[in-house]
């Protein structure tokens, strides 16, 4: 997660490049269909890492995997945009902790 995040300069230009990506994307369907795929991609990633966690006894008892597994796609989504739109919003600080949040709302 944490790599998914614009916490650096570096991480800060991806999300740019990402953001500006969805632009071109809502008016080229080749564009969307790719954006399509790595999503579908991503959350298959946070999918298995959030059934590892369960078997390892890390998550609590009846979390839907799949929706955890939205939720935390959200969060890098969302986060990353309102880094490139507003970056004195959400600082590194902060962005870790909106993501300590929902990953200890995930825990036992």
């Amino acid at each position: 997660m944490l790599e998914a995040l614009p916490l650096d300069e570096e991480r800060d230009l991806e999300a740019q490049i990402e953001i500006s990506f969805w632009g071109r994307a809502l008016g080229n369907p080749a564009l969307r269909q790719l954006q399509h795929t790595e999503f579908d991609r991503f959350t298959g990633r946070l999918r298995g890492h959030l059934v590892e966690a369960e078997k390892d006894g890390e998550l609590r008892e009846g979390v839907d995997v799949a929706l955890a597994a939205h939720q935390l796609l959200v969060l890098i989504d969302g986060l990353s945009a309102e880094r490139v739109l507003y970056p004195d919003r959400v600082t590194p600080d902060r962005q870790q902790e909106m993501l300590d949040d929902l990953l200890g709302r995930l825990r036992p």
